[in-house]
């Protein structure tokens, strides 16, 4: 698997929108219906994609900055917000139920501060699909840094790492699902 498919960009948006968008994740939005029932449950806000904001203002700087692209070869299939508090692990899966390679996820990192100590990385797994075997393992780690983002295919099996006890407040990832049309 090529360390290539995993792109890295820091930076991601201008310190005004980086702001407004920390502040529109902040709202009473949160419900605790992230991950699964078996895999651990942590905080979710849904159906961003149904703001102007996150669907147009966000996704176009996403497509045009980072994915060199018009907005219209993606489609936004969705975009919502995951919140992980002390010891939340997530659970090791890919973005996609069904293999498809022009399914991918743009992951931004809304936190505006982040101690290297809190933890909170996010891993990739060598492995495509769901439900990974017992010998699967870490190819690549990207640490958790403040307007981040992290883009990649969403056949890729990944997890994100819980913030450590040290961190009290919510370690937050926001993802637009896309698919790139052909």
């Amino acid at each position: 698997m090529a360390d290539l498919e995993i792109k890295v960009f820091d930076n991601v948006f201008p310190a005004d929108l980086a702001k407004k968008t920390w502040e529109l994740l902040q709202r009473p939005k949160w419900s605790y219906t992230g991950g699964s029932a078996t895999g651990g449950r942590f905080w979710h806000m849904e159906k961003l994609d149904q703001e102007s904001f996150f669907q147009d203002t966000l996704f176009k700087i996403i497509c045009e900055k980072f994915l060199k692209s018009d907005p219209s070869n993606y489609q936004l299939i969705t975009c919502y917000a995951n919140g992980q508090t002390a010891n939340q692990n997530g659970t090791a899966h890919s973005d996609v139920k069904e293999p498809d390679a022009n399914a991918f996820t743009f992951l931004y990192y809304p936190n505006p501060e982040w101690d290297l100590r809190w933890n909170g990385a996010l891993f990739f797994l060598n492995h495509m699909g769901q439900q990974p075997s017992l010998d699967t393992e870490i190819i690549k780690t990207v640490s958790y840094k403040p307007n981040r983002a992290v883009f990649f295919p969403g056949n890729i099996c990944h997890y994100a790492e819980a913030p450590s006890q040290r961190f009290m407040g919510l370690r937050i990832s926001l993802a637009w699902k896309v698919l790139k049309k052909n």
